[in-house]
This record gives C-alpha cells, structure tokens and sequence, in this order.
C-alpha cells in the first residue's frame, strides 16, 4: 500500500514501473558485480584504490545506460522525477544514481562484515588447535619421564 503512496497514487505507479524495475535491475547488478568480481579480486587484496575507483565507474556507466534506456526507449511518463525547478535530467540521473551507489556501499559493507566474522572464526579455531597441540605436547614430554623414572625404581630394588 506504501508503494502507490511513494509514487503518488495507483496510476503513477503503473506508469512508472518499467522505470522502478529498471533500477532495481541496475541495483541486483552492481550487487552482483560487487560481490563476484570488486571485492574479491580487489578490495580483499588490498587494492583500495582500485576497488574505489571500478565500484564507481560501474555504478556511473551502469546509472547513464539507465537513465538512457529508460527515458530515450521507454515512454515518458510526468510522475517519474517531477522535481520543481532545477535541471529535470540532473533529477531523473539522480534517481538512477543513488539506489545503486547505496546498494554497492551497502553490499560491500555487509561481505566486509561477513569477511571479517570468517576471519574471526577461523583465528578462533586456529587458536584451539594450537591449545590442543600444546596439550598433547605436554602429556607426551610427560610419559618417557614418567617410564624413566619407573625403570630407573625397579633397575634399584
């Protein structure tokens, strides 16, 4: 019921959602790519800069060809990006823009966030290991002397 209100009514709404879908075509597509290809071939190794650089450019080629197909292929509708004053295609790039810029921050924050507890785990379960290695070092540098010192009390008796 949220979605026809945001749009300005049923109409509104129907006549925009080409354009809606649109986006979010282009916000599960810098997601993906984001996922798949920026942060593990870049950000995980290291190349901030990089990473900053191509998850930008995506999303500003990704935003334009957006914005073409929608307002040069599709019909023109009044309700998309009516905005009073100002530069009408400013507005309507903008619409484009920010779902996915936020969707590639909002992506990379939460599989840096997932890095990061894997990570964590794994330090957790290296440093178990390494306990339980040091235990069954112990007990073994414990046996010989105790069977020495047994042999050595029956080599006296």
């Amino acid at each position: 019921m949220l979605i026809p209100l945001a749009f300005g009514g049923w109409d509104t709404f129907f006549q925009n959602l080409p354009r809606f879908l649109l986006v979010e075509l282009g916000v599960l597509s810098v997601v993906l790519l984001n996922l798949l290809v920026f942060l593990p071939r870049l950000y995980f190794q290291k190349k901030y800069v990089a990473y900053a650089f191509f998850g930008l450019f995506a999303v500003m080629v990704l935003s334009r060809a957006l914005f073409f197909f929608a307002f040069k292929v599709l019909p023109e509708s009044d309700g998309f990006a009516s905005f009073q004053g100002g530069n009408p295609n400013f507005a309507r790039g903008f619409n484009f823009t920010f779902p996915l810029l936020i969707s590639l921050i909002g992506s990379a924050l939460y599989e840096i966030s997932l890095f990061g507890s894997r990570k964590e785990q794994e330090a957790a379960t290296l440093r178990a290991e390494k306990m339980e290695a040091e235990m069954k070092f112990l007990k073994s540098q414990t046996n010989p002397h105790f069977l020495f010192n047994a042999l050595n009390n029956i080599y006296a008796v």
